[in-house]
């Protein structure tokens, strides 16, 4: 039954013999006419950035989005931040400190914070804007870098790993704890670039990237709850897969692996059990990208075969 089904149902049997079954027949009408206009709401539109660019970075503070820097074309970067405010369906723009590619987000309170990058030289900026005062500063990593990750957990937005201008692979992690507004550092058990983070309950996970000896398998795991690290390997060494959580599961999937090849993998931890389990991508790729909303998780894009991807895979 749809719901203009459930809609019409009352005026199709509208001898209603009592007060009550008009009232109920009424409220009927009432919830299916929310639900229906809810229905009619719920499409797709488009946007447009106030500049192409690729590379960029996203995080969100309090009600407005922000989209970051990125490589305009031929080695040109861009300061620009494009933000767009949920509340009153509105675009507005500001700029980074220094315009850079290749950068990573990721929000902890009313804070999105944009750190490291390319901008001709490896970046240490990281610049900071603060949904609340809606007023914008910087800080600095510990070490210049690009291709590093970021998540956050708990009040503890975290950056680890990347690369160097002298093929520095980094272990560095540089934390900044939201509830003090204090930095720290820790390290990675390997150093490594182009891995991918996530965050599921109490734990962060930086898993695979590229290492020293080439694709790597390693998964460091931080226990916000404790402080403490520990370690778990992949099925499958990876570099520049997709990660994402949902419930109480945490997924790693696709990228390149040894053969080389674009990867249709999929690695899930549950961290209710500590078990790893396994699925597949529908096409094997590379460079995609993950989200979660709800109960869902979708695996969007990448490179398959020297191309473009358009699918997208939903858990």
């Amino acid at each position: 039954m749809t719901l203009q089904d459930i809609f019409l149902m009352p005026f199709r049997n509208f001898a209603c013999r009592s007060k009550m079954e008009s009232r109920v027949a009424f409220g009927v009408i009432a919830i299916a006419g929310l639900l229906f206009t809810s229905e009619l709401r719920a499409q797709w539109t488009t946007a447009t950035l106030s500049q192409g660019r690729k590379e960029l970075a996203a995080a969100s503070a309090g009600n407005k989005i922000l989209f970051a820097g990125g490589e305009i074309a031929g080695s040109t970067f861009s300061n620009v931040v494009d933000i767009y405010d949920i509340t009153n369906d509105s675009w507005s723009t500001a700029t980074l400190s220094q315009a850079r590619y290749s950068l990573k987000a990721t929000s902890v309170g009313s804070l999105a914070m944009f750190a490291g990058g390319f901008s001709g030289a490896y970046s240490n900026v990281v610049d900071i804007y603060n949904g609340t005062t809606n007023a914008w500063s910087t800080a600095l990593l510990t070490a210049a870098r690009e291709h590093l990750t970021a998540t956050t957990v708990g009040s503890k937005a975290m950056f680890a790993g990347g690369i160097d201008g002298s093929s520095t692979l980094h272990s560095r992690v540089d934390i900044y704890d939201g509830s003090t507004g204090l930095w720290t550092t820790s390290e990675l058990s390997v150093g490594r670039w182009l891995l991918a983070s996530a965050a599921v309950g109490n734990k962060a996970f930086f898993a695979g990237g590229l290492g020293s000896t080439g694709y790597s398998n390693v998964v460091d795991i931080y226990d916000n709850s404790t402080n403490t690290w520990s370690t778990a390997t992949l099925q499958v060494a990876r570099s520049s897969m997709a990660a994402a959580s949902v419930g109480t599961k945490v997924f790693f999937a696709g990228g390149s692996d040894n053969q080389p090849s674009e990867s249709d993998l999929v690695e899930i931890y549950d961290t209710s059990n500590n078990s790893w389990t396994t699925a597949n991508l529908s096409v094997p790729r590379t460079q995609l990208t993950a989200v979660s909303a709800g109960n869902k998780i979708f695996f969007a894009g990448g490179n398959y075969e020297g191309s473009p991807s358009d699918v997208v895979d939903i858990y």
